[in-house]
């Protein structure tokens, strides 16, 4: 599956000024997050969301990061060391195919990553396992990537696995849906 992702080596283009002018986590994610939440960042590359969502948690929060490359778990870890979401941020290495997490979530993110999952009905009811009563799901995808009839079949698809749509976000660059459960 790692054929289908971003390469590391563009994760400065991730991790940029402009981005965070474009897509300010603390912004973006202020309304669905909250102190105590679980938050999981699905993807999460080197942490740019990720810190983000971290603020928002806060010390009674959690963040689990998970990305299939070593490389951004690697970089995550990094970020955190010996700063104050070491003990919030939990990165986790995920073999492409589940996600080694044990936690009920109230929030989870893809951002622009579900169009490189292979199967995304498996994804999204591993997904939807996870998720308690009442939490909320953000697909995000890039829309010069992602084509809108793309981006509506997977819509359809985070539906069929029972989760509510409960309405499409404006996001920069982006075509995104909030998912209730």
């Amino acid at each position: 599956m790692e054929d289908h992702v971003c390469p590391s080596w563009l994760y400065f283009s991730l991790n940029s000024f402009f981005r965070k002018i474009i897509h300010d986590p603390e912004k973006l994610f202020k309304e669905y997050v909250h102190e105590g939440d679980t938050a999981l960042d699905i993807g999460c590359g080197p942490g740019f969301f990720t810190l983000g969502l971290a603020g928002l948690a806060g010390k009674t929060g959690k963040v689990i990061a998970v990305d299939i490359q070593k490389k951004a778990i690697d970089t995550v870890e990094k970020k955190i060391r010996g700063t104050i979401y070491e003990n919030i941020v939990h990165p986790v290495l995920s073999d492409g195919i589940t996600f080694p997490v044990n936690d009920k979530i109230d929030f989870a993110l893809t951002f622009w990553m579900l169009h490189e999952v292979p199967d995304k009905k498996n994804f999204l009811e591993m997904l939807r396992g996870f998720m308690k009563p009442g939490s909320k799901y953000l697909l995000v995808e890039p829309r010069i990537h992602v084509m809108k009839e793309t981006f509506m079949r997977e819509v359809k698809i985070a539906e069929s696995c029972g989760m509510k749509l409960a309405g499409f976000p404006e996001i920069g660059l982006s075509r995104a849906a909030l998912f209730t459960v």
